[in-house]
Protein backbone atom coordinates (compact mmCIF):
# COMPACT_ATOMS: atom_id res chain seq x y z
CA UNK A 1 0.00 0.00 0.00
CA UNK A 2 1.40 3.60 -1.00
CA UNK A 3 1.48 6.38 1.86
CA UNK A 4 -0.40 8.33 0.32
CA UNK A 5 -4.36 8.22 -2.04
CA UNK A 6 -6.08 10.27 -4.00
CA UNK A 7 -9.74 9.67 -5.01
CA UNK A 8 -11.11 10.98 -7.95
CA UNK A 9 -14.08 10.75 -10.03
CA UNK A 10 -13.20 7.52 -12.49
CA UNK A 11 -10.59 5.89 -14.67
CA UNK A 12 -9.24 8.95 -17.14
CA UNK A 13 -9.22 11.01 -14.38
CA UNK A 14 -7.32 8.40 -12.69
CA UNK A 15 -4.93 7.35 -15.40
CA UNK A 16 -3.76 11.11 -15.68
CA UNK A 17 -3.19 11.51 -11.51
CA UNK A 18 -1.61 8.03 -11.24
CA UNK A 19 1.39 8.99 -13.87
CA UNK A 20 1.52 12.42 -12.26
CA UNK A 21 1.65 11.63 -8.59
CA UNK A 22 3.78 8.42 -8.56
CA UNK A 23 3.68 7.81 -4.51
CA UNK A 24 0.19 7.80 -4.24
CA UNK A 25 -2.59 4.81 -4.99
CA UNK A 26 -5.39 6.24 -7.04
CA UNK A 27 -9.27 5.24 -6.59
CA UNK A 28 -11.50 5.76 -8.89
CA UNK A 29 -15.45 6.38 -7.71
CA UNK A 30 -16.82 5.33 -10.80
CA UNK A 31 -20.93 6.09 -10.37
CA UNK A 32 -23.01 7.74 -11.96
CA UNK A 33 -25.03 9.01 -9.00
CA UNK A 34 -27.74 10.98 -10.68
CA UNK A 35 -28.69 8.38 -12.37
CA UNK A 36 -30.44 5.36 -10.77
CA UNK A 37 -31.62 4.72 -6.91
CA UNK A 38 -29.83 6.37 -3.67
CA UNK A 39 -32.19 5.55 -1.36
CA UNK A 40 -30.97 6.27 2.61
CA UNK A 41 -29.44 2.74 3.66
CA UNK A 42 -27.77 1.61 7.24
CA UNK A 43 -24.24 2.13 5.54
CA UNK A 44 -22.13 2.43 2.68
CA UNK A 45 -22.20 -1.58 1.32
CA UNK A 46 -25.84 -1.37 1.46
CA UNK A 47 -26.06 1.63 -1.05
CA UNK A 48 -23.32 -0.28 -3.08
CA UNK A 49 -25.52 -3.44 -3.56
CA UNK A 50 -28.06 -1.38 -4.66
CA UNK A 51 -25.82 0.86 -7.23
CA UNK A 52 -24.46 -1.95 -8.59
CA UNK A 53 -27.86 -3.88 -9.37
CA UNK A 54 -28.68 -0.82 -11.13
CA UNK A 55 -25.55 -0.09 -13.05
CA UNK A 56 -25.45 -3.54 -14.37
CA UNK A 57 -28.70 -3.81 -15.68
CA UNK A 58 -28.74 -0.36 -17.23
CA UNK A 59 -25.25 -0.54 -18.76
CA UNK A 60 -25.39 -4.57 -19.63
CA UNK A 61 -22.27 -5.25 -17.20
CA UNK A 62 -21.87 -8.61 -14.97
CA UNK A 63 -23.21 -8.08 -11.61
CA UNK A 64 -20.74 -9.99 -10.01
CA UNK A 65 -18.28 -7.77 -11.68
CA UNK A 66 -20.01 -4.50 -10.62
CA UNK A 67 -20.27 -5.95 -6.99
CA UNK A 68 -16.43 -6.99 -6.34
CA UNK A 69 -15.91 -3.67 -8.17
CA UNK A 70 -17.83 -1.55 -5.22
CA UNK A 71 -16.28 -3.94 -2.46
CA UNK A 72 -12.75 -3.21 -3.43
CA UNK A 73 -13.38 0.39 -3.75
CA UNK A 74 -15.62 0.46 -0.16
CA UNK A 75 -12.62 -1.75 1.17
CA UNK A 76 -10.02 0.71 -0.04
CA UNK A 77 -11.97 3.84 1.32
CA UNK A 78 -12.61 2.24 4.89
CA UNK A 79 -8.81 1.56 5.09
CA UNK A 80 -8.64 5.45 4.42
CA UNK A 81 -7.08 6.60 8.06
CA UNK A 82 -3.88 3.93 7.27
CA UNK A 83 -2.77 6.48 4.48
CA UNK A 84 -0.35 9.48 5.71
CA UNK A 85 -2.74 11.58 3.73
CA UNK A 86 -6.10 11.35 1.12
CA UNK A 87 -6.29 13.95 -1.64
CA UNK A 88 -10.04 14.00 -3.38
CA UNK A 89 -9.51 15.01 -6.82
CA UNK A 90 -13.42 16.31 -8.41
CA UNK A 91 -14.47 18.49 -10.99
CA UNK A 92 -17.50 21.38 -11.07
CA UNK A 93 -20.52 19.05 -12.75
CA UNK A 94 -23.29 16.98 -11.45
CA UNK A 95 -21.39 13.66 -11.72
CA UNK A 96 -19.01 14.67 -9.83
CA UNK A 97 -20.15 16.73 -6.85
CA UNK A 98 -22.39 14.13 -5.84
CA UNK A 99 -19.46 11.92 -5.77
CA UNK A 100 -17.50 14.45 -3.56
CA UNK A 101 -20.72 14.68 -1.06
CA UNK A 102 -21.12 10.74 -0.59
CA UNK A 103 -17.41 10.24 -0.21
CA UNK A 104 -17.10 13.60 2.53
CA UNK A 105 -20.20 12.01 3.89
CA UNK A 106 -18.51 8.61 4.62
CA UNK A 107 -15.46 10.71 6.27
CA UNK A 108 -18.17 12.83 8.22
CA UNK A 109 -19.65 9.45 10.10
CA UNK A 110 -16.39 8.02 10.65
CA UNK A 111 -15.54 9.78 13.88
CA UNK A 112 -11.89 10.17 12.87
CA UNK A 113 -9.52 13.14 12.95
CA UNK A 114 -9.69 14.38 9.58
CA UNK A 115 -6.62 16.50 9.31
CA UNK A 116 -4.50 14.15 6.89
CA UNK A 117 -7.56 14.95 3.81
CA UNK A 118 -7.14 17.49 1.24
CA UNK A 119 -9.44 18.74 -1.25
CA UNK A 120 -8.70 19.85 -5.03
CA UNK A 121 -11.72 21.38 -6.43
CA UNK A 122 -11.36 21.94 -10.18
CA UNK A 123 -13.16 24.19 -12.07
CA UNK A 124 -12.17 22.03 -15.82
CA UNK A 125 -12.50 18.75 -16.29
CA UNK A 126 -9.21 16.36 -15.01
CA UNK A 127 -9.65 13.84 -17.70
CA UNK A 128 -8.26 16.53 -20.56
CA UNK A 129 -5.27 17.96 -18.85
CA UNK A 130 -1.93 16.84 -20.03
CA UNK A 131 0.56 16.12 -17.34
CA UNK A 132 1.89 19.74 -16.86
CA UNK A 133 -1.55 20.82 -16.59
CA UNK A 134 -2.55 18.21 -14.04
CA UNK A 135 0.40 19.17 -11.71
CA UNK A 136 -0.28 22.90 -11.74
CA UNK A 137 -3.85 21.51 -10.69
CA UNK A 138 -2.25 20.63 -7.06
CA UNK A 139 -2.09 24.36 -6.20
CA UNK A 140 -5.79 24.51 -5.54
CA UNK A 141 -5.42 21.71 -2.61
CA UNK A 142 -6.77 23.04 0.52
CA UNK A 143 -7.43 20.48 3.95
CA UNK A 144 -10.69 19.44 4.43
CA UNK A 145 -12.49 21.64 6.86
CA UNK A 146 -15.32 21.11 9.25
CA UNK A 147 -17.83 23.02 7.22
CA UNK A 148 -17.18 21.47 4.13
CA UNK A 149 -18.04 18.03 5.78
CA UNK A 150 -20.85 19.41 7.58
CA UNK A 151 -22.09 20.81 4.34
CA UNK A 152 -21.91 17.19 2.59
CA UNK A 153 -23.59 15.50 5.02
CA UNK A 154 -26.51 17.55 4.83
CA UNK A 155 -26.60 17.70 1.02
CA UNK A 156 -25.72 14.37 1.05
CA UNK A 157 -29.22 13.18 3.06
CA UNK A 158 -31.34 15.56 1.27
CA UNK A 159 -30.46 14.00 -2.16
CA UNK A 160 -30.88 10.48 -0.55
CA UNK A 161 -34.94 11.82 0.19
CA UNK A 162 -37.39 10.70 -1.82
CA UNK A 163 -38.84 13.78 -2.69
CA UNK A 164 -37.22 16.60 -3.40
CA UNK A 165 -37.78 19.43 -0.75
CA UNK A 166 -34.60 18.79 0.92
CA UNK A 167 -32.95 19.03 -2.02
CA UNK A 168 -34.55 22.45 -3.29
CA UNK A 169 -33.81 23.58 0.83
CA UNK A 170 -30.07 23.40 0.37
CA UNK A 171 -30.27 26.39 -1.70
CA UNK A 172 -31.06 28.29 1.47
CA UNK A 173 -27.74 27.33 2.88
CA UNK A 174 -24.52 28.86 2.84
CA UNK A 175 -23.06 26.23 0.04
CA UNK A 176 -19.47 28.75 -0.78
CA UNK A 177 -17.39 25.92 1.44
CA UNK A 178 -18.36 23.50 -2.02
CA UNK A 179 -18.43 26.28 -4.72
CA UNK A 180 -19.69 23.85 -6.87
CA UNK A 181 -22.09 22.70 -4.76
CA UNK A 182 -25.38 24.99 -6.02
CA UNK A 183 -25.09 24.88 -9.43
CA UNK A 184 -24.89 21.15 -9.24
CA UNK A 185 -28.05 21.06 -7.22
CA UNK A 186 -30.17 23.46 -9.48
CA UNK A 187 -29.07 21.28 -12.51
CA UNK A 188 -30.33 17.79 -10.72
CA UNK A 189 -33.52 19.87 -9.99
CA UNK A 190 -33.85 21.15 -13.84
CA UNK A 191 -34.64 17.15 -14.61
CA UNK A 192 -37.61 17.34 -12.21
CA UNK A 193 -40.75 17.73 -14.77
CA UNK A 194 -40.78 21.31 -15.61
CA UNK A 195 -44.92 23.02 -13.95
CA UNK A 196 -45.60 24.10 -17.18
CA UNK A 197 -44.28 21.87 -19.97
CA UNK A 198 -44.12 18.44 -17.95
CA UNK A 199 -40.84 17.86 -19.34
CA UNK A 200 -36.87 18.01 -18.13
CA UNK A 201 -34.90 19.84 -18.94
CA UNK A 202 -32.74 17.19 -20.98
CA UNK A 203 -36.07 16.26 -22.59
CA UNK A 204 -36.32 19.67 -24.41
CA UNK A 205 -32.98 19.88 -25.56
CA UNK A 206 -33.79 17.10 -27.17
CA UNK A 207 -37.06 18.47 -28.88
CA UNK A 208 -35.76 21.51 -29.55
CA UNK A 209 -32.68 19.58 -31.49
CA UNK A 210 -34.55 17.10 -33.38
CA UNK A 211 -36.79 20.25 -34.29
CA UNK A 212 -34.29 22.20 -35.36
CA UNK A 213 -33.29 18.92 -37.48
CA UNK A 214 -31.12 17.20 -35.59
CA UNK A 215 -31.88 13.16 -36.27
CA UNK A 216 -28.66 11.52 -35.75
CA UNK A 217 -27.97 10.22 -32.49
CA UNK A 218 -24.13 10.77 -32.00
CA UNK A 219 -24.64 14.86 -33.24
CA UNK A 220 -27.92 14.90 -30.66
CA UNK A 221 -26.02 14.08 -27.89
CA UNK A 222 -22.78 15.96 -28.72
CA UNK A 223 -25.39 19.28 -29.50
CA UNK A 224 -27.34 18.87 -26.18
CA UNK A 225 -24.16 18.63 -24.18
CA UNK A 226 -23.15 22.02 -25.97
CA UNK A 227 -26.66 23.57 -24.15
CA UNK A 228 -24.94 22.09 -20.85
CA UNK A 229 -22.90 24.71 -18.36
CA UNK A 230 -21.19 21.83 -17.39
CA UNK A 231 -20.81 18.22 -18.88
CA UNK A 232 -23.99 16.24 -17.75
CA UNK A 233 -25.30 12.59 -18.67
CA UNK A 234 -23.32 9.92 -20.47
CA UNK A 235 -24.09 9.41 -24.38
CA UNK A 236 -25.11 5.74 -23.15
CA UNK A 237 -28.05 6.96 -20.71
CA UNK A 238 -28.88 10.03 -22.98
CA UNK A 239 -29.58 7.43 -25.67
CA UNK A 240 -32.21 5.86 -23.28
CA UNK A 241 -33.62 8.94 -22.31
CA UNK A 242 -33.69 9.85 -26.24
CA UNK A 243 -35.86 6.89 -26.72
CA UNK A 244 -38.33 7.30 -23.72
Amino acid sequence: MAKNLIITNGDSAAEILRAAFGGYDVLPWRDVLHEGPAPLTKDLHALSSIRAQYLSATYSVELKQTIGNFKDRDNLLRDWSKFESVVLWFEHDLYDQLQLIQILDFFASSQQNCDSIYIVQADEYLSEQNLEEIVHFDKLRKPLTSEQLNLARKAWFAFRQPTPESWVGLLKNDLNSLPFLKSAVQRMLEELPSCISGISRTEYQILHLLDCGVLQPEKLFSESQKMEEAAFMGDLFFSIKSQD
